[in-house]
C-alpha cells in the first residue's frame, strides 16, 4: 500500500487535506474499508483538525 498526503493552502486560515491510498488490488482496498479505515482517517483529521485550532 502506498500513501500520499498533499496539503494546500487555501487561504490565510484554510488548508485542505487530500489523503490518496493506492493498494496494490481491489480486494485489499476493499478489505481496509471493511475494518473502518476511511471512518478511522475521518475521526484521525477531526482530532488534527481541533489541535490545530488552539
Amino acid at each position: 500500500m502506498k500513501v500520499e498526503i498533499y496539503f494546500e493552502s487555501k487561504d490565510a486560515e484554510q488548508t485542505e487535506v487530500k489523503s490518496i491510498s493506492i493498494m496494490p488490488t481491489e480486494q485489499s482496498a476493499q478489505q481496509l474499508l471493511d475494518m473502518g479505515v476511511e471512518e478511522g482517517m475521518e475521526s484521525t483529521l477531526d482530532q488534527l483538525e481541533e489541535l490545530l485550532k488552539k
